[in-house]
């Protein structure tokens, strides 16, 4: 099996990101097994929303911080390693990582 020296494929959704962790690998390196990961807010971070844009603007939305583990409720799916570098899945675009990451746009 192939070693990818991280252990998480994050989902890049437009500007939020999704944690999803790897599973396995293929021989190739050219396919991963992920599943998504349960990704909480950490209650101790509050979104500081100020007026402005549509509703209002969150001032302090890079200083976010997430309470994530794995999940294995979630299903497995398949990512393949395309020639862009990236691993895309039915989802979308997959960043390898060696942490996992959690990002919600608050200013979308």
């Amino acid at each position: 099996m192939t070693n990818l020296p991280k252990a998480y494929a994050n989902l890049i959704c437009y500007s939020d990101v999704a944690p999803y962790e790897v599973l396995s690998i293929s021989k190739s390196g050219k396919q991963i097994t992920i599943r998504a990961m349960h990704a909480e807010r950490d209650p101790s971070w509050k979104p500081e929303i100020v007026p402005g844009g549509f509703l209002g603007h969150c001032v302090n939305q890079r200083e976010q911080r997430w309470v994530i583990t794995s999940d294995e409720s979630r299903e497995t799916i398949k990512a393949h390693k395309r020639a862009d570098g990236y691993f895309w899945s039915a989802f979308g675009k997959h960043r390898i990582s060696e942490q996992p990451r959690k990002f919600y746009d608050y200013n979308f």
